[in-house]
């Protein structure tokens, strides 16, 4: 995960990350450019800055900084998507395929350091912020892992149980819209038998 890596806030060009290079693609029939992430090319790297042009976008757009603030958290993916849409001068469609998978805290932070450097909070006091945010976002992802392989040890087990009480020819999980027995059945069974883990 290289996006994972607590970059240093710089004075006048931001809070560096990393992205996917993008190539636009032109419809012949529409003439509409689609956007796609070059996986190939190696990653490119952007500034996330808010300067007084952008905070007033911001608070144009969600009704106060203090609602942007609570957008950010609540509508997370939508809310720093336009955001970078916005300070990078680029459509949305472009910033949303040239960020990086499941890095979006990752630029979260970055907004919330970059609002805080406007605000008027010192260089070396938004860097200490930002190495902790994202070293607690690296201890969160390393849990969710942890237990992530705990659910999987757990689900192995539950499909050997389940292999051990049916018949070769029958399902090991019913399918939707049939009836089965409730006896016996715990919630980890309702849940695999709810549709496929992903």
């Amino acid at each position: 995960m290289e996006a994972l890596k607590a970059p240093t806030v710089l004075a006048n060009r931001g809070i560096p990350v990393l992205v996917y290079e993008t190539v636009g693609v032109k419809d012949e029939e529409s003439g509409l450019v689609d956007w796609e992430a070059n996986f190939d090319a190696p990653r490119a790297q952007k500034y996330v800055t808010i300067n007084n042009l952008t905070a007033s976008y911001l608070e144009e757009k969600y009704g106060s900084l203090d609602e942007f603030q609570e957008a950010l958290v609540t509508k997370t993916n939508t809310v720093v998507q336009d955001t970078l849409a916005f300070i990078w001068k680029q459509p949305a469609h472009q910033t949303a395929v040239s960020l990086l998978d499941a890095a979006i805290n990752e630029y979260r932070i970055a907004i919330l350091v970059a609002y805080l450097r406007a605000q008027g909070v010192s260089v070396d006091d938004s860097g200490k912020l930002l190495r902790q945010q994202m070293d607690l976002l690296v201890k969160g992802v390393e849990t969710m892992g942890v237990q992530a392989l705990g659910s999987l040890d757990k689900v192995e087990k539950i499909m050997a149980k389940k292999a051990e009480e049916t018949s070769p020819e029958e399902p090991l999980f019913e399918s939707p819209g049939t009836t089965g027995s409730e006896s016996g059945s715990s919630s980890d069974d309702l849940l695999m038998s709810s549709g496929p883990v992903r």
